[in-house]
């Protein structure tokens, strides 16, 4: 049987039969019979077509089925390898692909560093911020600034009084306590290159210390004839000249004029203190100095080399 043929009409047709058959009992019975056999072998045949599995003639090649839009085939087995078709090519579709913006990749999807803006965060509650306060990992919470005030321990606003006067300071830091506890300065050096000096009670503005060192030999010469010379690039206030070995000389050049006078410096010898004769120029950088006893008393022995240390 191809393609589920119709049967033909039976064989034995009773309505085609005379009244009295003049066929023997034996083709009776067979005549009888032939009808329910015939049907019986067109069922069993039937039967044969529906379980077929070969490719091309099975059962479902030959049940008819009506189009599907989208599908090829009119038949069973042709909807059935149309939908296998389909659902193999939805099966190898990357469904996430050509994703792009704040979300990106081919298979595996991910959030670009520094794409996610601030304006597509949750809201937040005026006067919050971010931070966890529930114990141990887990999401961002938003808590309010009284909150972190409260998990920092600190203290309670400082009313505007206390603020305004620093009162109540082992309470309350403020901007004025952490001023007056440090003495700092309400006013700047009027000069260029000045410094702030405390006289106690007020800040004032007074040039800055510092020192100018030199060096130079001594050659023995000594006397009003043969003075020493030292010349400064800052008029200094004090100098101090020293031999290894040799006597310390003291010249308070603030008290000093421009004229050689005696107790113009002052040395330390072995008999005690002593003096010298010394004077400064008009502008204050050059000291001029001798002594009339020897050369080492006018700190100008051969073979020391003496230093100088003149104090701004």
């Amino acid at each position: 049987m191809a393609d589920f043929t119709q049967p033909s009409a039976f064989t034995f047709n009773h309505a085609d039969q005379v009244d009295i058959p003049d066929i023997s009992a034996n083709d009776m019975k067979v005549y009888l019979d032939s009808r329910a056999k015939e049907l019986r072998d067109y069922l069993i045949a039937f039967l044969a077509e529906i379980k077929a599995v070969a490719d091309g003639a099975s059962g479902a090649d030959k049940i008819g089925a009506t189009a599907i839009a989208g599908f090829s085939g009119t038949t069973l087995q042709a909807i059935l390898e149309a939908y296998k078709t389909a659902i193999d090519l939805n099966t190898a579709k990357v469904t996430n692909a050509t994703h792009s913006s704040d979300v990106t990749g081919d298979t595996a999807l991910i959030i670009a560093n520094k794409a996610v803006t601030l304006a597509k965060m949750n809201d937040m509650a005026t006067a919050s911020l971010i931070y966890r306060k529930t114990a141990g990992a887990g999401v961002p919470e938003v808590n309010t600034l009284a909150t972190l005030k409260t998990d920092l321990n600190l203290p309670a606003k400082a009313s505007g009084a206390e603020a305004d006067t620093g009162t109540d300071d082992a309470k309350f830091l403020t901007a004025k306590a952490a001023k007056d506890s440090h003495n700092i300065p309400s006013v700047a050096p009027s000069t260029s290159g000045n410094v702030l000096v405390s006289n106690g009670t007020d800040w004032t503005s007074t040039a800055k210390v510092g020192t100018e060192t030199g060096s130079y030999d001594g050659n023995d010469a000594y006397g009003s004839g043969t003075p020493n010379t030292f010349v400064f690039s800052s008029a200094p206030k004090l100098v101090v000249i020293k031999g290894a070995g040799e006597y310390t000389g003291f010249f308070p050049m603030l008290s000093l004029t421009t004229t050689l006078a005696n107790m113009g410096y002052t040395y330390f010898a072995a008999s005690g203190l002593n003096v010298g004769y010394a004077k400064k120029s008009a502008d204050g950088l050059t000291l001029t100095w001798y002594h009339t006893a020897s050369a080492q008393n006018q700190l100008n022995r051969s073979g020391f080399t003496y230093s100088v240390l003149g104090i701004l």
